[in-house]
């Protein structure tokens, strides 16, 4: 990027308040060599957590003495657990707190503000700071609260002793963001209020540490750039320092800043719908953790009804994408954040944060979704008070206000389809948001379409291009040109908007279409449109214009899987023995395997993994009509079919859900097939002892088979499942 393109490009995505910040942060940190963050002598602190201080005997009885200690065990072996699969092997004494995780040369002990954190050499600073966040000192404080063990709480008071004389403040790159900072001081909260330093010295400088955290949040605060999960992850934590040193003029002023900044931010940075406006699920748990801490540790009454409301909402947007299994597809960054570590992160789910919601919310209609015994987080934070749900609860299909996002479900609970058809991401940042316009992910008792995910923010450049890339996602590009640009790891040149343009939701079938419009190095219009029936088959069908001679190329990511391609399809075998067909309707589709970098998977932050993966590419002038029919059973039958009007694409489906007719036009006319007529854009007839039983179409004027009319006057988007009335 040119120095004039790049200074268009930051013109366009800063504005008068954000560059009015910008600059006083630059400030700040160019002049705070000489700051000391002078904390009250004798400074004194007050339970947070008061719940769990009180409920020491319901703790124990609901089952958590045993994982607790198996958690903080592995400390005292020296085994740090960073991210849900990542772990690093510290020794018996105090891991080094500036490694260059997780690989490379250790970070700079100088002034923090100076630390070049952009990456190289191995290390990504994200593993660093992950070490620094100290959820496994919160596991031995734990497990020294609730087994009395002091070889726990000799190895806390090491490590923090150890953690305050190798950073002081200001030095390395443990004081470089807020946001760490923030997530530090709430975990030391909890620390504090389970396992006490009992040496009063070592206790008085802890807390005059902690107390620093919240002078360096309060003076180097995200606040007033760009809408993120920075600032409520620094406003929840003045909140919760405000609570801890609520004696003090400057607790009750975090206190009061931060509530009403909360208040703020969870309306600004969410959709009504409760989604968060980073378009990224991973995001979604944290903030909804972050602003659910505040409630917990809140007086009655303290936050608005508003803000209550609009928690709720994030809750019951979170119980919307959950999948059968309890997991949530990878939609955006994920980084494995969470507000407060309160159990092992390997075994923390989303049903466990609807645990959280339900005893904050148990009479809202997405508590039932929340496991039956309560999750070790809702315990924790609430003890008595946290409530069971009924082990989770599955509707059939619903569209997902704001975020855009169609959630596609059987009535079994045995396929759940995700349709991406909304924004970039928090726009015009983007920071957290894939290139992922259209994509679709698929759920058929296990991962069947996968989007890739994360793997690393920094350290590892052109991967991270690659998996917030389109050509990561299970979307469609054409003569190779990217969706959107990247600028930088965290920003985009151009993005990739998808918008709605129609949906239809039932038990037996469900439908959504989307358009991403040509756009800034993007010269096509794509359109595209999903339908599940019953426990499947799914179809997708997309269209694509653009003048002139072109090339399309849909991408379909498997995960870890084995592929055979033949002419027409791609079969797809998993190793929990489940199985997917992708079948081109159209003819002249050409398939191949993506070999080598081209593929890859990453299941949690910094592990990469290889990856099954497909490109299925048609040639075409103006106009491209490419339908994908899958299905999950190994002897499923597609058999593409001949119509009487040229212009249709027709096939034939059967499984043991049934068996289907298909077809489609590029535009709205005639399709005669067999006894079948059909005047419209596309038709999906269920046959029934070869006669025609049940219809749905889009842009449908008529369908009739041997004469009986089953529908007619559909024009536009409007879809219907119809019957052929009695008699006829």
């Amino acid at each position: 990027m040119s120095a004039l393109s790049r200074a268009r490009w930051l013109a366009r995505q800063v504005g008068p308040v954000e560059l009015a910040a910008r600059l006083r942060l630059a400030l700040l940190k160019k002049t705070s060599r000489g700051w000391h963050g002078r904390s009250p002598a004798g400074v004194e602190a007050r339970t947070v957590f008061t719940a769990m201080a009180q409920g020491l005997e319901a703790l124990r009885a609901a089952g958590l003495r045993e994982p607790c200690a198996a958690e903080a065990d592995e400390v005292l072996d020296g085994r740090f657990t960073l991210f849900e699969a990542w772990t690093h092997e510290a020794g018996a004494q105090a891991p080094d707190w500036l490694g260059g995780l997780p690989e490379g040369p250790r970070w700079d002990d100088g002034y923090s503000f100076d630390i070049d954190i952009s990456g190289g050499h191995g290390r990504d600073v994200r593993f660093t700071w992950e070490l620094s966040r100290h959820g496994d000192l919160a596991a031995l404080a734990r497990a020294a609260f609730l087994t009395g063990d002091a070889r726990y709480r000799q190895r806390l008071e090491l490590l923090l002793s150890d953690w305050i004389a190798k950073n002081p403040l200001l030095r390395g790159p443990n004081w470089i963001s807020a946001l760490e900072v923030a997530l530090r001081a709430i975990t030391w909260c909890l620390i504090d209020d389970a396992a006490p330093l009992r040496d009063g010295s070592s206790r008085g400088e802890f807390l005059r540490v902690l107390f620093r955290h919240g002078l360096f949040v309060q003076r180097f605060n995200s606040f007033h750039l760009n809408p993120s999960n920075h600032i409520i992850g620094e406003a929840a934590s003045l909140f919760i320092l405000g609570c801890k040193f609520g004696g003090t003029s400057e607790g009750r002023l975090w206190r009061a800043r931060a509530r009403r900044l909360l208040e703020d931010e969870i309306i600004r940075q969410t959709y009504p719908s409760g989604a968060s406006r980073e378009h990224s699920l991973g995001y979604h748990r944290f903030v909804t953790g972050l602003f659910s801490l505040c409630l917990a540790v809140s007086n009655e009454g303290e936050f608005s009804a508003r803000f209550r409301k609009r928690l709720e909402a994030m809750y019951a947007f979170l119980a919307q994408t959950i999948r059968p299994d309890g997991s949530i597809p990878d939609i955006g960054d994920r980084d494995d954040a969470v507000a407060l570590r309160l159990s092992d992160p390997a075994r923390t789910g989303a049903p466990d944060d609807l645990s959280v919601g339900a005893a904050l919310f148990p009479d809202a209609a997405f508590a039932s979704c929340a496991p039956r015994a309560p999750s070790p987080q809702a315990l924790w934070l609430f003890g008595e008070r946290a409530v069971a749900g009924s082990g989770g609860c599955i509707s059939a299909g619903g569209s997902v206000e704001g975020l855009d996002l169609a959630v596609m479900r059987s009535p079994s609970g045995r396929l759940q389809v995700e349709f991406d058809r909304g924004r970039h991401g928090y726009n015009p940042v983007a920071s957290h948001g894939h290139a992922d316009a259209l994509s679709v992910t698929l759920w058929h008792r296990g991962d069947r379409l996968i989007d890739p995910g994360t793997y690393r923010y920094n350290g590892a450049h052109e991967w991270r291009r690659a998996f917030r890339s389109g050509a990561f996602h299970n979307t469609l590009s054409v003569d190779g040109a990217p969706l959107a640009a990247p600028a930088t790891s965290f920003r985009w040149l151009t993005l990739a908007d998808a918008s709605p343009a129609g949906a239809f939701f039932s038990e037996e079938f469900d439908w959504a279409a989307a358009v991403l419009e040509p756009g800034k190095g993007r010269p096509w219009r794509h359109t595209r449109e999903v339908l599940r029936v019953g426990k499947g088959p799914v179809i997708i069908i997309d269209r694509v214009h653009a003048r002139g001679a072109h090339r399309a190329e849909a991408r379909f990511h498997f995960g870890d899987a084995d592929i055979s391609l033949d002419d027409n399809a791609a079969r797809v075998s998993y190793g929990d023995d489940g199985f997917m067909s992708i079948a081109a309707a159209a003819g002249g589709v050409e398939w191949t395997r993506i070999e080598g970098e081209g593929a890859a998977r990453s299941s949690s932050y910094g592990l990469k993994l290889p990856a099954a993966a497909v490109k299925a590419a048609a040639s075409f002038r103006d106009d491209a009509l490419l339908p994908w029919l899958l299905t999950f059973e190994a002897d499923a039958e597609i058999e593409r079919l001949q119509g009487e009007t040229g212009a249709a694409i027709a096939a034939r489906i059967a499984d043991s859900s049934g068996e289907y007719v298909f077809m489609c036009r590029r535009d709205i006319g005639v399709v005669h097939l067999g006894a079948i007529r059909f005047v419209g854009r596309w038709a999906l007839v269920k046959l029934a002892g070869g006669r025609a039983a049940a219809a749905w179409g889009a842009d449908a004027w008529v369908l009739e088979d041997g004469g009986r009319r089953l529908f007619t006057g559909f024009g536009g988007l409007q879809i219907g499942r119809m019957h052929p009335a009695d008699g006829e």
